[in-house]
């Protein structure tokens, strides 16, 4: 008999502890260090003219964006790509460090989440718990690329993105 209680409020921690993000508007070192992936992933007729950032509780940075007109098409692709700070320190004693020069953004991992016809993600907000990001889905004329590569079941509405250490991916 107590199990039935023990259920309802661990179903009650589990949603506790995740998090909506809502899109904010990115520091200019994040925007320096997204148009420097922009430049390395597009060629010279495209164009990015849609970006959202969030900034994420542990001290991490997603952004949203697409990469439109590639080769001269009539197409776009959508990214996410994780940032975290970095700064340079130097130690002064035992474990104490002192942070000197600019701040810059590490690229932690990018995905390519979408495009015309393959769907994406909805970037109206986001839920983040324990390094995963859980977008809404869009689906495309042909389904979601997203949801096919996670080997999810089409009628999806959810997918969640796990951050890595060093990428991300999709579960």
């Amino acid at each position: 008999m107590h199990y039935l209680l023990v259920i309802p409020l661990l179903l009650l921690s589990i949603v506790a502890r995740s998090e909506v993000v809502k899109p904010s508007e990115p520091p200019v070192e994040l925007t320096s260090a997204v148009d420097s992936l922009i430049h390395s992933l597009n060629d010279v007729y495209s164009s990015s003219p849609f970006r959202k950032a969030y900034l994420l509780p542990n001290n991490k940075s997603a952004v949203v964006f697409t990469i439109e007109g590639r080769r001269r098409g009539n197409n776009y692709q959508q990214y996410l790509a994780v940032f975290t700070p970095s700064q340079r320190s130097k130690h002064i004693s035992g474990e104490t460090y002192e942070n000197y020069g600019p701040l810059k953004y590490s690229l932690v991992g990018v995905l390519n989440v979408g495009g015309k016809s393959d769907g994406g993600i909805k970037t109206e907000n986001l839920e983040y718990r324990k390094n995963k990001l859980t977008f809404g889905v869009n689906s495309g004329r042909w389904g979601s690329k997203l949801i096919k590569s996670a080997g999810l079941p089409m009628d999806s509405k959810y997918v969640t993105i796990s951050i890595a250490h060093y990428g991300l991916s999709v579960e």
